[in-house]
């Protein structure tokens, strides 16, 4: 039984600090996308995956 405790424990945790991550750098990251002309970010995501 703790052992379930601790597995529900530690996922709380994982999701808490993930979405705090996601909270926290949504607004930084959207605005380096938004900063980029277009043609210019379609070149960086190919950039990215070649």
């Amino acid at each position: 039984m703790s052992t379930l405790i601790k597995i529900l424990i530690g996922v709380a945790v994982v999701v808490v600090v993930v979405s705090g991550l996601v909270m926290f750098f949504r607004g930084k990251i959207m605005g380096f996308f938004e900063n980029l002309p277009g043609e210019e970010q379609a070149q960086f995501f190919l950039s990215m995956i070649k």
